[in-house]
């Protein structure tokens, strides 16, 4: 499975300022303006046909793509502004509302993603986790599962690159998914 976060990651909302002012600094994003009844309104910088491409080739790579996103079930609006003409929702990872963000804690969402992977998923199952804020404990976690990993930490001033997706392909080609 593939854990996705948004901001920092699809969407390097740290890279505003340069995107709007310089948008030839960052090739290839685009900015995009979203409307939700629970989150409310959201502009966001994507690199939209790199992204687009990316989640067709997943649709066929047997990998099952989850949001893990503070947006929760708004996440899915990011799909149907790429697909139009239709998106299927993907699952969200729903994180509470009430978030620990103290010091104590590295990963601030590791809690909440490793409950919802162990429910719903045999440890075995390889996963990928793409995110601007996860830290050493996530890595952690994520190497001491009997299942295969890959851990991408994104730069929140580039978010997920063409070359971060290829090093996700490589992952998934290297693996025996039915």
């Amino acid at each position: 499975m593939l854990i996705l976060d948004i901001d920092g990651t699809i969407n390097p909302y740290a890279a505003q300022t340069i995107l709007s002012e310089r948008p030839e600094a960052l090739p290839g994003y685009e900015e995009h303006s979203l409307q939700d009844e629970h989150y409310g309104e959201a502009r966001v910088f994507l690199q939209t046909a790199v992204l687009r491409a990316a989640i067709q080739r997943l649709q066929h790579s047997g990998v099952e793509p989850l949001w893990s996103s503070a947006w929760n079930e708004s996440s899915n609006l990011i799909l149907r502004m790429l697909f139009p003409e239709g998106a299927e929702d993907w699952p969200t990872i729903a994180f509470p509302e009430e978030i620990d963000f103290s010091f104590s804690v590295q990963s601030w969402k590791l809690s909440t993603v490793k409950e919802f992977v162990e429910a719903h998923y045999a440890e075995t199952v390889p996963l990928i986790w793409a995110d601007d804020e996860i830290f050493d404990d996530a890595e952690s976690w994520l190497t001491g599962r009997p299942g295969s990993g890959l851990l991408l930490r994104t730069d929140r001033h580039r978010g997920l690159t063409e070359a971060h997706w290829e090093q996700i392909f490589r992952f998934v080609d290297s693996l025996e998914l039915s």
